[in-house]
């Protein structure tokens, strides 16, 4: 999903253009999220860059707190400086290239299969696992 943040301003007058924009984009969100409910799949990590430099932590946080979901990241290169993740279930994630010297935690969480995920080394003291 391409979405254009809008960047209101006090005064600024709301159009309908403008609502519908919103609109679209929560819609698609929702969508790509299998309404809100999980059990959708998520192509690619929407609102992160993917590019290794722009910090996708929030986004990348975002994707993975969904229980019954699938997380493809199409092979982008994720930099995040500390997820994480708690009680989700039945989580499934593809294609990410992981950044290195960062944290990942996942907290109380059952079924969380990394598919052909690439680590580039996490927790910056240099132990490279992931403690649930």
């Amino acid at each position: 999903m391409g979405y254009t943040k809008q960047n209101f301003i006090d005064g600024q007058t709301l159009t309908a253009a403008k609502l519908n924009h919103m609109e679209a984009g929560i819609a698609a969100a929702w969508d790509m999220a299998g309404s809100g409910t999980g059990g959708g799949a998520v192509t690619g990590i929407p609102g992160a860059a993917g590019d290794g430099e722009t910090d996708d932590t929030e986004a990348l946080t975002a994707a993975l707190s969904q229980s019954n979901c699938v997380v493809d990241g199409g092979n982008k290169k994720y930099k995040y400086f500390e997820i994480i993740v708690n009680n989700v279930e039945d989580l499934e994630v593809r294609n990410v290239i992981f950044w290195k010297g960062a944290n990942m935690v996942l907290e109380g969480c059952k079924n969380i299969r990394f598919v052909n995920c690439t680590w580039e080394g996490i927790n910056p003291n240099g132990v490279n696992k992931i403690w649930t």
